[in-house]
């Protein structure tokens, strides 16, 4: 399987009907990500939640978007995280543009 290169990873933070098996998994995945040696070790990480977030996941996560999440919310969330010269920050630039019209 070939290795790929993520520009942002959607992380699932909080789901309050499981919120034992998600709360207990999320930071440890993000934490196993951040200091494995791979290719999306600096790869940015939004925690998605429907609740509140944790002082946590605050930690854990780049940024955190609450559920269910609005496509002006993912604009800004990507326009905050990503770098300047990034393909991802000239994308999200152009689709917000056009969504002005």
């Amino acid at each position: 399987m070939p290795v790929r290169k993520y520009i942002i990873v959607l992380w699932c933070a909080a789901v309050p009907c499981m919120q034992m098996h998600w709360h207990s998994h999320s930071p440890a995945a993000a934490h196993m990500i951040r200091t494995t040696k791979n290719i999306n070790q600096s790869t940015p990480i939004v925690g998605l939640t429907a609740e509140e977030p944790t002082f946590a996941q605050t930690q854990t996560f780049d940024d955190i978007m609450a559920k269910p999440v609005t496509k002006d919310a993912l604009h800004r969330t990507l326009a905050a995280i990503a770098p300047a010269d990034s393909l991802l920050a000239a994308d999200v630039a152009a689709t917000v543009s056009a969504m002005r019209g």
